[in-house]
Parts: C-alpha cells; structure tokens; sequence
C-alpha cells in the first residue's frame, strides 16, 4: 500500500508534464516547419502529384500556414521562370495573398520526397501574418 502512495503522485506528476509539454507545443508560433512535416502535407494533400507516373518536371505544392502551422491554403501549380524565389512562386500560386514580410513572417522551400533530385516536385510554403 505505501508504495502505491509513492507511485500515484509521480504518475500524476508525470502525465501532468507531459499534457503541458503538448500543450506548449501547440502554442509555440510557427516559423519554419520541419521538412518530414511538409513533405508527409504533400502526401497527404497532392498524392496525385507525387505518384509514379506523374510529371513530376516543374511541379511545385504550395502551402499557406497560420501562426500554428496549421493548413489554410495548399494548391499545386508549374515553375514559370526557372529562376523564382520562394515569395514568386508564393505570389503565382495564390496570388490573392501578396507576398514578401507585410504578408508573411517566414517563407520557404524543400523537396516534396525525401532524396528529391532535379527535376522532382518542390514544396513552397509561407507563414501567413495576419492569421
């Protein structure tokens, strides 16, 4: 029985630090998300573009988070210019947003598949400011 007393305490203390550890998680604001997180995004929202008989030439999936890394926008479009930065290619997928730090607070890119190699789709994502 005492060592039942001992116990309870340390478990409640326990799943007490794990719930807050999850808790701050969700609240930390979002700034560059991890590449497995994006890339598992395109999976699961553009399957389509990352199957094997796809062309996969020019292929970019754009994303649009809020402060939380949470979905609001995602489409899959073609590079235009082979020399276009992350906020071009932000601005031609959802051109209703604008682009550059007024809209965003971060930007950015990476392979859609892990080991992408020239020519494999690209995913272009952005942080949206006033989420």
């Amino acid at each position: 029985m005492r060592s039942l007393l001992l116990v309870l305490p340390l478990a409640t203390v326990a799943a007490a630090t794990t719930a807050c550890a999850r808790h701050s998680a969700q609240q930390l604001p979002c700034r560059h998300p991890r590449i497995e997180y994006l890339q598992g995004l395109a999976r699961r929202y553009h399957p389509d573009a990352l199957a094997p008989q796809a062309e996969h030439d020019s292929l970019v999936i754009g994303f649009v988070f809020d402060s939380a890394c949470h979905v609001l926008r995602h489409t899959t479009g073609r590079h235009q210019v082979t020399d276009s930065s992350v906020d071009m290619e932000i601005a031609r997928l959802f051109p209703d947003l604008g682009t550059g730090p007024a809209f965003f607070t971060s930007a950015g890119g990476a392979d859609a598949v892990p080991g992408g190699e020239p020519g494999h789709p690209v995913v272009v994502w952005a942080v949206l400011r006033r989420s």
